[in-house]
């Protein structure tokens, strides 16, 4: 979904510049990921690598890898629970 940020926090964390080329292989290993191809955290790992090879800052780079981390142990579990109902 190419950087999904919550339009209130665009102001200080664009959804385009240095992050983007993270953002797509992040969709992509995310993509995987929902495959059963690679684990989740794997992806959100290879993001802030990603986001660290790019030039993010410190702290943009953690707090977006964060923000990855917590939506996947928060929102994925529900996603897959909803799925078996």
């Amino acid at each position: 979904d190419f950087g999904s940020i919550p339009q209130l926090f665009q102001s200080f964390l664009s959804p385009i510049g240095k992050p983007t080329k993270a953002y797509v292989v992040h969709d992509y290993l995310c993509t995987l990921a929902n495959l059963g191809v690679i684990e989740r955290k794997v992806a959100d790992k290879v993001f802030k690598r990603a986001l660290k090879a790019l030039g993010c800052g410190r702290f943009k780079t953690y707090l977006l890898y964060f923000s990855v981390r917590a939506f996947s142990l928060i929102v994925v579990p529900i996603r897959q629970l909803f799925k078996k109902i």
